[in-house]
């Protein structure tokens, strides 16, 4: 058990299901120097020609990268920590290959100008940055140990917080990239020693990127039926799309559409249910009822090929796995429930064992550059339902944490009607009042999971919740 991926929602190597999630790396400029080494990173060297930090980083407004690094402490003597430092300032990196474009390294190292190098050990997808993880404390090493940072989606972090997989980032608060972040992100990083969220937490990890969940659908199919692309999570029990519906293969999916159709938060726990007056029987009809109207489960992405090749007329998923089929298909259009949906998030945390080419037991001194570098929203080129910059998440209502509307499909009937006119395009973010309306995925308290647990209890698929 302490050496197996997580097997939760949304975590069943998703970078695998996924395979465009991110932009397909370039090649270098003549510039620069790229090329694997021996353990397999992509190790970019810095070029001896005069060049823009400004041109290179676009970073939108930040005062250059070599004042992203934290001032170093006064050394100590010519055999300190530091002196070993300045001649090993690499920055290892390890995460799955759709989650880094090329131009990241080439572009922080050449920014360095001289001062450091980033080395990124591409992985196939992150069940195998888990394994790696993982795999290490299992044979008795240090976890890690050569790797300052690691690429995690958030439902992860819990996990491997309890497992001591990772360590609280060192100083965080002290950072800019710290300042750059909302509360609600703050609030999502920020953990206890079993890795769940606590105001008096540590830092554990810092965003990346963000998406939402979202609804795809077949237009032209639809509209020789007579319908419109799905407005709102009831429309997917419309009769006529019975059979015609494909899936995420998680249960969380699952359920968050099932309470949406109810008109609570897709986020809801087992005391909001019970709060707005839904009994435990209503909910686990409401699941039974979208199950029989769902043809595919999408393992692997099966729901997205469903779509794609006509099986289905709808399909509910992430939309970085859904916006790479809007546009390969000028016929798909996406939508995002009106009444709210669910959020997911790419973190970049750090090993256990880190040592950041010293002894310290510390990361590189370019990590802090590293983060507030990938914050920045000229990273992900144009923002996109598939994913964005943290920093262009709207606020949450009430930090994501207030007590939910008990009638949330009354409530937006106005927005609702308005988004059934109002089609997402790929590099569009969904509507500001439906985002406000979201929540991210977190784990589940005892009375949610047992309750969810008993809605999944016939169902063929593994029901592991967060």
């Amino acid at each position: 058990m302490g050496t197996s991926c997580p097997t939760t929602p949304r975590l069943t190597s998703p970078a695998a299901q996924q395979p465009c999630r991110r932009a397909t790396p370039r090649t270098c400029s003549a510039r620069l120097s790229r090329g694997p080494n021996q353990q397999g990173e992509v190790i970019s060297r810095p070029c001896t020609a005069a060049t823009s930090r400004r041109a290179l980083l676009c970073m939108g407004g930040a005062a250059g990268a070599a004042s992203m690094i934290p001032p170093p402490p006064a050394l100590a003597g010519p055999s300190s920590s530091l002196a070993l430092r300045e001649y090993k300032m690499v920055l290892r990196v390890l995460a799955p290959q759709t989650l880094v474009p090329g131009d990241w390294v080439s572009d922080f190292s050449a920014a360095m100008e001289g001062m450091g190098v980033v080395a990124l050990k591409p992985m196939k997808g992150y069940k195998e940055v888990w394994d790696e993880l993982a795999g290490t404390q299992a044979k008795g090493r240090k976890v890690s140990t050569n790797v300052d940072c690691v690429g995690l989606p958030d439902t992860w972090l819990q996990p491997a917080i309890a497992r001591g997989l990772l360590q609280p980032i060192p100083a965080a608060r002290r950072h800019r990239w710290w300042s750059l972040l909302s509360a609600d992100w703050r609030r999502l990083v920020t953990r206890d020693d079993a890795g769940l969220q606590s105001p008096y937490g540590e830092v554990y990890a810092c965003p990346s990127s963000w998406g939402t969940l979202l609804m795809a659908s077949h237009g032209p199919r639809l509209r020789r039926k007579g319908l419109q692309p799905p407005r709102d999570w009831v429309d997917l029990l419309d009769p006529a799309l019975g059979g015609r519906i494909a899936l995420d293969d998680s249960p969380r999916v699952l359920l968050a559409a099932a309470l949406g159709t109810l008109g609570l938060d897709p986020g809801a726990t087992a005391a909001d249910v019970a709060r707005c007056g839904v009994r435990a029987g209503d909910l686990r009809a409401r699941v039974r009822r979208l199950r029989a109207a769902t043809r595919v489960f999408g393992k692997d992405g099966a729901h997205v090929r469903a779509l794609e090749g006509g099986d289905v007329d709808v399909a509910v998923g992430w939309g970085d796995a859904l916006v790479g089929t809007a546009q390969r298909s000028t016929g798909v259009v996406l939508s995002a429930p009106a009444s709210g949906t669910l959020l997911w998030a790419d973190l970049w945390a750090v090993p256990r064992g880190a040592q950041g080419g010293a002894t310290d037991g510390q990361p590189s001194p370019l990590l802090p550059a590293w983060l507030e570098l990938g914050l920045q929203p000229s990273r992900q080129r144009r923002p996109s339902v598939g994913a964005a910059s943290p920093l262009l998440l709207p606020p949450l209502l009430g930090g994501g944490q207030a007590v939910p509307d008990c009638d949330l499909l009354s409530d937006n009937a106005e927005g609702a009607s308005m988004a059934a006119r109002h089609v997402l395009r790929p590099h569009q973010l969904p509507p500001t009042r439906v985002l406000q309306r979201s929540r991210f995925l977190t784990p589940l308290d005892p009375a949610t999971e047992e309750l969810f647990q008993e809605c999944l209890v016939d169902m063929d698929q593994e029901s592991v919740l967060v």
